[in-house]
């Protein structure tokens, strides 16, 4: 599966809620990104929490505890992830066009840093 059929799976998933973004009105297009933003914030905070768990248990009990929390990662995870969906449905961004273009632009600019390593 690539991201385009992502991007339509989560465009039918949120048209049959109603939660269609499609709309030419700036007012909704301000309100959908706006909201999904915010999402896709305490998306990354929770996953950032849970993070944070791990590190602390590790540092401070000297447990590790990644694989008690795999599954929590995944789950928040995810849950940015369709947040960036959305994200991208309401700027129709072509995810992998656009990070293509990104790739070859940061392999130009960290092909220093690949030279210096083979030093």
């Amino acid at each position: 599966m690539n991201f385009k059929e992502l991007l339509d799976i989560q465009k039918d998933f949120d048209k049959s809620h109603g939660w269609a973004s499609n709309t030419d009105s700036i007012d909704d297009f301000l309100s959908n990104l706006n909201d999904d933003l915010i999402g896709l914030m305490g998306e990354v905070g929770e996953f950032a929490n849970i993070v944070k768990k791990i590190k602390l248990n590790y540092k401070s009990l000297g447990l590790d505890t990644r694989s008690q929390h795999n599954n929590g990662l995944k789950e928040e995870f995810t849950d940015s992830l369709i947040y960036l969906i959305r994200i991208a449905t309401h700027l129709n961004i072509d995810i992998e066009q656009e990070y293509l273009k990104k790739l070859n632009i940061n392999r130009e600019r960290f092909s220093d840093y690949e030279q210096q390593d083979k030093l």
